[in-house]
């Protein structure tokens, strides 16, 4: 029995010659049977890269966002970011100077604390300036940073009313580095203390 004209072909509501529309019910919207299959997408163009993560970052990279917080004030930012410029890379030429900014950044929190009354949170500070100082020499001997350290830890030392331990650093620093830009600054304390 032949088909009536306007009918379906076996039943599936598809007229003659309408084999897409045929393909389009069977496999879903937009879909073609294996016999009409489309050909394959051209290749889209490479997305382009991620912004790095910090695993991808250089030694340099942290040690100067870091630095970039010490300058902009961000004290608390920059002793974080120089913790762990230490903490991925201990060896790393810069490793000296990235104590010693710790050490900076305290003594300028405590600097801050000072100004504004809180003399207990200024001490905390201050001590804990003078053990981020004393690992520049500990951790470090060799770093450029090693005077200046030694200088700051002094400062501190003075501002925490414990002249003798300054005096002590002072006369290592003159001793041991004759030549450093702070020796002429540690002598100049050091004649002050004496006196005093």
């Amino acid at each position: 029995m032949a088909p009536a004209l306007g009918s379906s072909r076996c039943g599936d509501g598809v007229l003659p010659g309408d084999d897409d529309d045929a393909d389009r019910d069977r496999h879903g919207p937009g879909r073609r049977g294996p016999d009409h299959a489309k050909p394959a997408p051209v290749a889209a163009a490479p997305s382009p890269p991620l912004r790095p993560t910090t695993g991808a970052l250089k030694p340099q990279d942290i040690y100067q966002a870091a630095y970039i917080d010490f300058s902009k004030g961000s004290y608390s930012l920059a002793i974080a970011g120089f913790r762990e410029f230490l903490r991925r890379f201990p060896e790393h030429e810069l490793a000296g100077g990235g104590q010693y900014w710790i050490g900076e950044s305290y003594l300028s929190l405590a600097r801050g604390y000072t100004n504004t009354d809180q003399a207990d949170k200024a001490e905390e500070s201050l001590l804990q300036a003078v053990l981020e100082f004393k690992k520049v020499l500990a951790n470090y001997p060799r770093s450029d940073k090693v005077p200046t350290a030694l200088y700051k830890e002094a400062l501190a030392l003075i501002d925490l009313k414990q002249p003798q331990q300054a005096q002590a650093r002072l006369k290592y620093l003159i001793e041991n580095f004759p030549q450093a830009e702070e020796t002429p600054l540690a002598r100049e304390r050091l004649a002050t203390l004496t006196r005093g």
